[in-house]
């Protein structure tokens, strides 16, 4: 019972350090779609529906904040986008934080949705951090315990 208190604390920690699907929408929506949608088709970028399953996390939170580095880097998946869409995502000073909560939105739109009309968007993330942390919690507390059982065979 003492440890419930610290399964809800790190759950809750654990699907706010991800970021927040309706703030990454909010950011998208005045960052982002005058170049983009999502699930919308191609305007002047690409759309970016199942971009999470396509792209790798961090490079994509490169690409998000800076892509003119990646750009003079010669990142080939970079380089293709500049020359498929014949102009370069310019970078748009997005901190660390907006660019969490903008793959939080991403995440969830691939989902199906931000949350609503629904269970939230991380609530099963959630939900396997609070179990795994219950488990490790039961673990060390019965390795912990102090008695001493005798089997007789």
């Amino acid at each position: 019972m003492k440890y419930t208190f610290l399964v809800l604390l790190l759950s809750f920690l654990i699907s706010y350090a991800q970021g927040d699907p309706e703030k990454g929408k909010e950011i998208f929506a005045k960052k982002c779609a005058s170049c983009h949608t999502v699930g919308g088709g191609k305007l002047m970028g690409p759309d970016l529906q199942g971009v999470i399953a396509k792209r790798d996390i961090e490079w994509l939170k490169r690409f998000i904040q800076r892509p003119s580095a990646l750009i003079e880097e010669k990142d080939p998946t970079a380089l293709a986008l500049l020359e498929e869409y014949g102009a370069p995502m310019p970078d748009l000073d997005i901190s660390d934080e907006e660019v969490e909560h903008l793959i939080a939105f991403l995440r969830a739109a691939e989902a199906g949705g931000t949350g609503k009309g629904g269970l939230p968007s991380l609530y099963i993330p959630t939900l396997i951090a609070a179990l795994i942390v219950a488990g490790v919690l039961t673990f060390l507390a019965v390795s912990s315990g102090k008695k001493e059982v005798e089997v007789k065979v």
